[in-house]
């Protein structure tokens, strides 16, 4: 007989649905990201990615899950609903946690972060990644994961090796989202060839500014410290220490012109019409030579006389570009003239020309609404010829499942034919239909399967 210690052990023990996968990295600046525990799980469980979101589907009760089992990949569109702050991050990450028994997936995310600052628009749109990392762990015979400060926008070069971060692949040329289907860290989700890259650090070692090396070493003070911050740190304390410190200017503009935040924007923050974000938070910390850990601590800015100068502004200026109606003119007539049978649309027209489609239309309405119905003509004849051959197709299935004696159902129809809900089409439907009161086949129980 068991002894009662043993049964207390026995009791203790719990058993989960998902493999009890530990999170690499938890309260450091090298925290691996949800995204990346998703493909590890994955991977332990020899499935891919997408075979395991749609097993937890019904627990995340959203309807962009649903897309998932009719193949859809809108889902992986959105790097943030893996590693954000919304919703439906904080609906994976608890039904992860409840399959997985683990209670620290949330610090794998920025939901930790939410309730701290403005964090809209901080994460990447594709996967970044520092091959020497790769190589290293690769070597070392370490798991290949990817941590959570490679999808910040505001992070471009690797934290250790100080080289940039890649976001194309070396053999197939392309970028790719933060997740799909079929990713695996280390390894192109498209072509599937290694990441990683045996290369001296020192060689490929970037040369980065002031700002940006304050920031880097700020946001991996931020991630380090994340498990402690719980929801003691709350937003309020961070604004309030933005209104006081702008109220100790004589007026906004002056904090405008010292700190390079716009004037309108630092009017809004005294009147709590909105929050800081991100980026002009790291600014005013920068400017102000505070930490950023130490902002969200009552009174941490405090007024100076000197301030840092701004960070240079690194991106481009937008400026008008001259419009040349006789170029633009000729384009479209030739269009009209040359591709009598095109398929191209207005939309494609302006991108070729490189301006607005609401530009060519105020300009030359004409045209611009020949093409178009050109373009739905075409569209609309290639649609018909396609349903007539299909028609034609169905009708001939029909005919031969007949002559093998076997009964032309509309399941047996479909299953013979290569594309997928071919009778679905109101107008095959109808040749299916006809075909089968043709050969006699047309009764009440065919009525009831349609």
């Amino acid at each position: 007989m068991p002894s009662d210690l043993f049964k207390d052990v026995l009791n203790s023990l719990t058993c989960t649905t998902l493999f009890c996968l530990e999170p690499i990295g938890v309260g450091t600046y090298y925290v691996e990201s949800l995204a990346s525990y998703l493909c590890r799980l994955a991977h332990s469980h020899s499935i891919y990615v997408g075979t395991l979101m749609t097993d937890i589907a019904p627990l995340l009760g959203n309807s962009l899950v649903a897309s998932l089992k009719r193949g859809s990949s809108r889902l992986y569109e959105r790097p943030g609903l893996f590693i954000g702050h919304n919703d439906f991050t904080l609906k994976l990450v608890n039904a992860l946690e409840y399959l997985t028994g683990r209670k620290d997936l949330i610090y794998l995310t920025l939901l930790s972060w939410r309730h701290l600052i403005d964090i809209k628009g901080i994460l990447k749109e594709v996967r970044s990644w520092c091959p020497i990392c790769f190589a290293e762990w690769q070597r070392k015979k370490e798991p290949l994961y990817e941590p959570l400060i490679w999808a910040l926008k505001f992070i471009s070069v690797c934290p250790v090796h100080q080289c940039r971060l890649l976001s194309f692949c070396a053999v197939c040329k392309r970028t790719q989202p933060l997740l799909t289907r079929t990713t695996r860290p280390g390894y192109c989700a498209i072509c599937k060839s290694p990441l990683w890259k045996e290369t001296n650090a020192d060689e490929v070692r970037a040369k980065i500014d002031d700002y940006d090396n304050w920031v880097l070493k700020n946001i991996m003070a931020l991630l380090a410290q994340t498990p402690l911050l719980k929801h003691i740190l709350l937003q309020k304390i961070v604004m309030d220490n933005l209104t006081a410190y702008i109220r100790s200017f004589p007026d906004a503009s002056s904090f405008a012109s010292a700190s390079g935040i716009p004037h309108c924007t630092a009017t809004r923050w005294v009147r709590g019409e909105s929050f800081s974000s991100f980026y002009h938070l790291l600014q005013i910390c920068y400017v102000t030579e505070t930490p950023l850990m130490k902002l969200f601590n009552k009174g941490s800015l405090n007024h100076r006389d000197r301030l840092k100068p701004p960070p240079i502004r690194t991106q481009p200026i937008r400026t008008r570009n001259e419009f040349d109606g006789t170029r633009v003119r000729k384009h479209l007539e030739d269009h009209l003239s040359a591709d009598v049978n095109s398929q191209i649309t207005m939309n494609r027209v302006s991108q070729t020309l490189g301006i607005s489609k609401k530009t060519l239309y105020l300009h030359f309405p004409e045209l611009c609404r020949r093409i178009a119905e050109q373009a739905a003509k075409r569209r609309r004849e290639v649609s018909q010829a396609r349903l007539e051959q299909e028609c034609l197709f169905v009708e001939k299935v029909c005919r031969q499942l007949h002559l093998a004696d076997v009964y032309p159902s509309f399941e047996s129809v479909e299953a013979a034919c290569p594309r997928k809900a071919i009778l679905r089409a109101k107008e095959v439907k109808t040749a299916w239909h006809r075909t089968m009161k043709q050969l006699g086949l047309w009764t009440n129980q065919t009525q009831e399967e349609v």
